[in-house]
């Protein structure tokens, strides 16, 4: 997640970015043993979890387009319907509490990358890390490469043929930080983790 500061009076402010972690709608008929004694049937934007924690993460580049890129890993828990999961991030001034910016996504839920595909000799990107380009070689069918960030959003795909053995990648333009490359062939899934430097 990159959190870009839009005004450069921001500079002295002590700023966090506070990310939470939410189900959007949660059925009460998916507990157990129903919460609350009222005749509500569902809630609305139900907290799961703040990340890293509830203090939040410090901002450093508050230059008017500064930029703070943020990256986690939480494994999943008490989720009722991961379709409902949404991320909630907002820019707050700890000392006034007041908030600067908030942003509300649909998150893409990434499974673990097996080690076996990260490392296979069929799917092996390089240079990794990259600056200016990433390779890879020996495609052997039809498919689809595409470069994810870490909201699972692509920022990059390309439609292979049966004569594409080799592709480039060029990745002057995207972001750094740690993005999935995903691989979906005729006969095959194959995901490797790149790291943009």
């Amino acid at each position: 997640m990159i959190i870009e500061s839009l005004n450069s009076n921001n500079v002295n402010d002590s700023l966090q970015a506070m990310i939470v972690v939410i189900e959007n709608t949660v059925l009460k008929s998916s507990y157990a043993a129903s919460p609350g004694a009222n005749s509500e049937t569902e809630y609305k934007y139900v907290m799961r979890k703040m990340i890293p924690d509830a203090s939040g993460t410090k901002l450093f580049n508050k230059n008017s387009g500064g930029q703070d890129q943020l990256t986690y890993d939480w494994n999943l828990q008490n989720i009722k319907n991961l379709s409902e999961l949404r991320v909630v991030a907002f820019v707050q001034n700890i000392s006034t509490r007041e908030i600067y910016q908030s942003a509300i996504f649909t998150p893409t839920i990434l499974t673990a990358i097996p080690n076996d595909a990260a490392t296979s000799k069929e799917f092996f990107p390089f240079p990794n890390p990259a600056k200016n380009s990433i390779s890879i070689n020996n495609l052997d069918e039809s498919g689809t490469l595409k470069l994810l960030n870490g909201q699972g959003k692509i920022v990059w795909s390309h439609q292979l043929n049966a004569t594409d053995i080799s592709v480039e990648i060029d990745v002057r333009n995207i972001s750094r930080g740690i993005y999935v490359l995903m691989y979906s062939g005729e006969s095959t899934n194959r995901f490797a983790k790149v790291v943009l430097d």
